[in-house]
């Protein structure tokens, strides 16, 4: 009996090109940086995201990190502070496996790291729970307005005013439309990438 499998360079090489552009992450920036690309910026679902104690999360990335890290695409470091994650010696072999899968990304990775590359993992982790929270408002066509309590509820170690102010800066961004009817504001995100 013939047994095959497609090992997903695609994932790993994603994740290894995240931990280059973040700078060193750790597991959950990684966590948020991948919900972003995928639920802001339309980049295709490789995962399937549920709430978390930290914010969106998928087991099957820390599935990937720990194959990527054995592949070499990333190195994976304990800290004092939680890990540190790096490109690994066989990072641009993994790339290069991934290039198509990859090069239709670019902008989309360009805007991620451009409008999230300077939080950390605190602010992603507002701002991920906060598109999260926003998403599922829509779907179920409950009134946007509720999105700040929502948020309080799900993250009560940030403050009102915390959570306020993320909401402005990704309405800023064009990200979220909370003045928008549920209805209408269902195609905001989509058309935001």
């Amino acid at each position: 009996m013939k047994t095959s499998f497609e090992i997903p360079y695609q994932r790993y090489a994603l994740i290894g090109e995240v931990a280059k552009r973040a700078g060193s992450p750790g597991r959950t920036a990684i966590q948020k940086y991948l919900y972003l690309l995928q639920s802001v910026y339309g980049s295709d679902p490789l995962y399937d995201f549920s709430m978390y104690t930290y914010g969106p999360f998928c087991s099957q990335i820390l599935c990937d990190l720990d194959a990527a890290e054995a592949m070499g695409a990333v190195r994976v470091a304990r800290t004092n502070y939680g890990f540190e994650i790096t490109p690994g010696p066989e990072a641009n072999r993994i790339t290069g496996l991934a290039s198509n899968f990859l090069e239709p990304l670019k902008a989309n990775l360009d805007k991620l790291f451009s409008d999230f590359g300077k939080f950390n993992v605190k602010d992603l982790e507002l701002r991920s729970t906060i598109i999260y929270a926003y998403q599922d408002l829509q779907s179920t066509k409950r009134p946007l307005t509720d999105l700040a309590e929502t948020v309080q509820e799900i993250k009560p170690g940030f403050t009102r005013t915390q959570i306020d102010a993320a909401i402005a800066e990704l309405s800023k961004l064009g990200l979220i439309d909370i003045s928008q009817p549920a209805e209408t504001a269902a195609a905001t995100i989509a058309h935001a990438a």
